[in-house]
């Protein structure tokens, strides 16, 4: 089953789609635990693409995600100057993990359109020990800055403080609110 799909369009016309999906069993529900927070396992985020206006697809490829992370998607892949590609997440907390809940967002590169990825970089707000910021949506300014809107909370989300403001240098590796 596929949670969410987001798709973008790059320089050589190509549509590249970002999916989150998990396999439907019978014990994948629920999907969060009630008593902690944290998200079950199982999720896969998978990019597939389409060179021909979306006749046919790419068969997926999974994002170099460890197992023991809970992550989620919500940007499409960013195409940067000189063909990198830049993939926003975010960071869940683990099914059995008592800590309050913390999400918190990182984002992948790859210079190979989506062959080979980096090792994660923490966006600045990570370190945030009062505040967490989830549920980011991102989008390219004409400028080619990434600007980000973070929903803002306490840690564990028991109070709201707002909807947060981000912006990303061209290359996706700087970022300031």
């Amino acid at each position: 089953s596929y949670v969410l799909a987001v798709p973008s369009v790059h320089g050589d016309g190509s549509i590249v789609l970002t999916i989150t999906r998990f396999a439907v069993t019978p014990d994948c529900n629920p999907r969060f635990n009630e008593q902690t927070g944290g998200l079950k396992g199982g999720d896969e985020q998978v990019v597939s693409i389409s060179r021909d206006v979306g006749k046919t697809w790419s068969v997926p490829q999974r994002l170099p995600i460890p197992d023991d992370l809970r992550t989620g998607i919500n940007a499409p892949v960013f195409e940067r100057s000189g063909g990198q590609w830049m993939q926003v997440l975010e960071r869940w907390k683990t099914w059995d993990d008592v800590a309050p809940l913390h999400i918190r967002g990182y984002a992948i590169f790859s210079s190979d359109q989506g062959k080979t990825w980096s090792r994660p970089m923490d966006l600045p707000w990570v370190t945030d020990t009062t505040r967490m910021h989830s549920h980011a949506q991102y989008q390219e300014l004409p400028d080619g800055r990434i600007a980000g809107t973070h929903w803002t909370q306490t840690l564990g989300g028991q109070t709201n403080l707002g909807l947060g403001l981000a912006f990303a240098s061209k290359d996706g590796r700087q970022w300031t609110d």
